[in-house]
């Protein structure tokens, strides 16, 4: 190990224990974005584009098996995983973008509809400033979108009553037992808030892009050892995410009322959210 080498071990080590008693609060779910594999030895600079791509198709059909359903399966899907890094020639400055985005539809013989089982569009970007006396040290910005792409719904192999509560709402019961509205009238299959779907028809939950979720990060990151044997990278920094749910519903089955589905309503916006966040790696 050079001189050189130990010393950045050293103020590698400095660091890790000053962060944590900087840091004060855990600002959300991986808000500082994670280290860069871009800078490293060897790496040239100028553009580094990605690109992956995957799909994949299953089909299923069951005739007379014991224990199953008869009917057809289907799954299929794709997966895009790309993205660019920019790194100029004196290596101080960096830009790293990434793209990950799946959808996946599946079919089974109970439910005789499409549905999605998987749909993830996952943005991310960041710059970071390397300091040319110090170039294991710098500044860092970031931005990350994450939503599902297309309206999310749900469905029944059964004919289902749905009921749509408010906001905050809870459900009420009589001495009796049955479930009231308001007024303190039963609710039952005719009732107006009551919605009725047939076997396999849609039932919208979300609407397109919905929760949206955004996180915005800004701060220092230290990465004073990047070896094959070993990598230190730290990260110090302010964050802030906001949700944005549009009017979205989801699944909240009472099973209390064993012949209605609850369908509770988001917010349509959450308030933004800001802390600080502390990352070792």
């Amino acid at each position: 190990m050079s001189f050189r080498t130990f010393k950045q071990v050293i103020v590698g080590f400095l660091i890790a224990l000053v962060l944590p008693a900087a840091a004060l609060a855990e600002a959300g779910p991986k808000v500082i974005p994670e280290a860069s594999e871009l800078v490293k030895e060897g790496t040239q600079p100028g553009w580094n584009p990605v690109l992956r791509a995957s799909a994949n198709l299953a089909l299923g059909n069951n005739d007379n098996v014991p224990g199953n359903q008869d009917g057809l399966s289907l799954q299929f899907g794709y997966l895009i995983n790309a993205g660019f890094g920019f790194l100029n020639d004196t290596r101080e400055h960096e830009w790293v973008t990434t793209l990950f985005w799946q959808l996946g539809y599946a079919r089974t013989p109970a439910v005789d509809v499409l549905l999605k089982s998987v749909d993830t569009i996952d943005f991310k970007t960041s710059y970071l400033y390397h300091i040319p006396q110090v170039p294991w040290l710098g500044v860092f910005g970031a931005f990350r979108l994450s939503a599902p792409m297309l309206p999310s719904y749900d469905a029944r192999g059964a004919a289902t009553d749905v009921i749509r509560l408010k906001v905050g709402e809870t459900q009420q019961f009589d001495a009796a037992g049955n479930l009231v509205d308001e007024t303190g009238a039963v609710i039952n299959a005719n009732h107006p808030r009551v919605q009725h779907y047939d076997s396999g028809k849609k039932i919208a939950l979300t609407g397109a892009f919905a929760p949206l979720i955004l996180r915005e990060s800004a701060g220092l990151f230290a990465v004073p050892i990047d070896k094959s044997w070993m990598r230190i990278d730290m990260r110090l920094g302010f964050g802030a995410w906001e949700t944005f749910v549009r009017h979205g519903f989801t699944v909240q089955d009472n099973a209390a009322t064993a012949n209605f589905l609850e369908l509770q309503h988001f917010r349509p916006w959450m308030l933004p959210q800001i802390g600080v966040r502390k990352q070792k790696g």
